[in-house]
């Protein structure tokens, strides 16, 4: 009776103490992100430097039999995120947040919620078109808040491995 009751609790409860506090860190500090980046158009460093930091720490205790998984996620989407900072196309605040993603949810994950990043960051940037058009402002120049899309990704990501295991 026990054990069946069990396997019908909600699958965010039955991930491990580790992926709790970084599914929590990451649902609390995007919040804060999506605000800084449409108010300031800028990312906190403490918001992102902290989420590196927490993934970091939980790496060494709780996930060393899966170190090279976080690791490598974290220097693919830092990498290539830099890449593209380098070019001019994202600022350092995004290579931040994908870095700190990557550190705190994995490779799979990361890979995932890119694809949604894409997605959410092309209907953000039509929104923006739309209202300079509407308000008759000059499109060179907009700057994107693409931390907002990044959060997007993520938490369209989350959301939607937690319905597909529930």
């Amino acid at each position: 009776m026990y054990a069946n009751a069990c396997t019908h609790a909600p699958a965010f409860f039955m991930l491990p103490v580790s992926n709790i506090i970084c599914v929590t860190y990451l649902l609390i500090s995007g919040i804060f992100i999506v605000y800084y980046d449409l108010r300031f158009n800028s990312i906190p460093n403490y918001l992102t430097y902290a989420g590196i930091v927490l993934g970091l720490v939980l790496l060494v205790f709780t996930r060393r039999t899966d170190c090279l998984n976080y690791i490598m996620a974290f220097l693919i989407g830092g990498g290539l995120f830099y890449a593209m900072f380098l070019c001019g196309w994202f600022g350092g605040g995004d290579v931040k947040l994908v870095a700190m993603i990557g550190i705190l949810m994995g490779s799979r994950f990361l890979l995932d919620a890119m694809l949604y990043m894409t997605l959410a960051g092309g209907c953000i940037a039509v929104l923006y078109i739309i209202e300079h058009l509407y308000h008759r402002k000059p499109l060179r120049g907009a700057k994107i808040p693409y931390g907002t899309a990044i959060v997007a990704g993520a938490y369209f990501t989350l959301f939607n491995e937690i319905m597909i295991s529930a």
